[in-house]
């Protein structure tokens, strides 16, 4: 894989379904983008690069469904908490 190229559609959609999946089960979590990459994602994130989980974060938070929060230099993400109290209907479309 081109260490430059964008993320495929199916690479994002597979990622996003992750990151939705550890939110799910660990609904509190807050991190970076580099944290995220490396603790939330299989493999310590080998699997994505860090461009990918950084476009699957945009994508969920322009969805309404993580928040991105700057911190100084650093920008922390996590699932909005409305979000997950919302019913499934609401979620969205990651396959």
């Amino acid at each position: 894989m081109d260490a430059f190229a964008p993320p495929t559609a199916r690479n994002l959609r597979k990622l996003i379904a992750t990151l939705l999946r550890y939110v799910m089960v660990h609904p509190e979590a807050k991190d970076t983008v580099e944290g995220i990459h490396h603790w939330w994602l299989p493999q310590g994130g080998g699997e994505f690069r860090r461009d990918e989980v950084e476009a699957a974060l945009d994508d969920l938070v322009a969805r309404g469904c993580f928040f991105a929060h700057t911190v100084g230099p650093r920008t922390i993400y996590g699932a909005r908490p409305e979000w997950l109290g919302a019913p499934a209907e609401n979620a969205p479309d990651s396959s």
